[in-house]
C-alpha cells in the first residue's frame, strides 16, 4: 500500500508532460536522469530556462495494481505525443509488468475518483507560474512568442470567427452584455473613462484637425464638418471623408475660403 501515480507538468504551458508510477523517490528520479528519453530532453530544456516542473500525485499509498491501472488510465486520457494523441512524452501506454487487472481494482479506481485538478495542485501551478512571470527574461520571451502567434492572419481570422460564433449564442450574449453593463456602471470605470476623454481632448491637434469630403471645402475640425453636414453619407461616414494636412491653406471661420488668392 505504498505505491503512487505521479505526473509532471510544465507550468509555462500548464501542460501535463509525463505520467508515471512507483514508490519511494521514483517520482523525483527523472530530474537526474541522463538517458536519451524525450522527458529527459524536455527537463534539460526547462532547466536551461530556469523552469522547474510541477510534480503532483494522482493517487498515493495504494496497492501496486491500483497505481498501475491509474497510470494506464491517465496516459489514455491525456494522450501520448509520439502517437499524436496528446502532450505526454511517455513512450508506452503504462502498466508495464502489471498483472491482469481485476474488476475489483477497477471499482476501487472509480470509487477513489482520482483527479489531478485538486486545489493543492492548482495552487502549486499558480505559484510556479507567478514565479516564472516575475523573471524579466521569461516575460520577454513569452511576449515575443505571443506576439508572433497572435499577429498572424490565420490567428486573427480564427479569433474573429470564434468571437462571432460565441456572440451568436443568446446565453453568452446576455451574460457578456450584463457583465459589460455592470462594469460600465461603476464609479471607477466612469472616472477612468472621463480622465481618458479629457486627456485626449487636451491635445489641440486631435480636437481641431482639418478634414474634407470633396477636397475643396475644408473644415477645420471633424466636429464642424459633422455639425454642418450631419452624420450619414454626407458626414464623417462619407466614403471620401479624409483629414488634410493642417496649415497648407488658410481656414476662415468654419470653412476654408477657397477664393483666397484666386482674383
Amino acid at each position: 500500500m505504498n505505491y503512487y501515480t505521479y505526473i509532471y507538468t510544465d507550468p509555462t504551458r500548464n501542460e501535463i508532460i509525463y505520467v508515471g508510477k512507483g514508490k519511494g523517490q521514483r517520482a523525483y528520479s527523472h530530474l537526474t536522469r541522463k538517458d536519451k528519453h524525450p522527458l529527459v530532453y524536455r527537463l534539460k530544456l526547462m532547466n536551461r530556462q530556469n523552469i522547474k516542473p510541477i510534480i503532483s500525485f494522482l493517487c498515493v499509498n495504494v496497492e501496486a495494481e491500483l497505481a498501475l491501472l491509474c497510470e494506464i488510465e491517465a496516459i489514455s486520457k491525456f494522450g501520448r505525443k509520439d502517437l499524436g494523441k496528446g502532450p505526454l512524452l511517455n513512450l508506452t501506454d503504462g502498466g508495464e509488468g502489471a498483472p491482469n487487472v481485476s474488476q475489483d481494482t477497477r471499482d476501487k479506481l472509480s470509487i477513489a475518483n482520482i483527479k489531478s485538478n485538486t486545489p493543492k495542485v492548482r495552487k502549486l501551478k499558480s505559484d510556479a507560474m507567478r514565479a516564472h512571470w516575475s523573471l524579466p527574461e521569461f516575460r520577454e520571451k513569452r511576449h515575443i512568442n505571443l506576439t508572433a502567434t497572435t499577429s498572424t492572419v490565420e490567428h486573427r481570422a480564427k479569433q474573429a470567427s470564434s468571437t462571432k460564433k460565441s456572440w451568436e449564442n443568446p446565453e453568452i450574449r446576455i451574460k457578456r452584455l450584463a457583465a459589460m453593463a455592470a462594469v460600465a456602471s461603476t464609479d471607477a470605470y466612469r472616472t477612468t473613462l472621463s480622465t481618458q476623454v479629457k486627456k485626449s481632448w487636451e491635445s489641440d491637434t486631435k480636437r481641431r484637425k482639418p478634414c474634407t469630403i470633396d477636397g475643396v471645402t475644408i473644415y477645420k475640425s471633424l466636429k464642424e464638418l459633422t455639425t454642418k453636414l450631419g452624420q450619414g453619407k454626407n458626414g464623417a461616414r462619407h466614403p471620401d471623408f479624409r483629414y488634410v494636412v493642417a496649415g497648407t491653406v488658410p481656414i476662415v471661420d468654419n470653412v476654408i475660403d477657397n477664393s483666397v488668392g484666386m482674383d
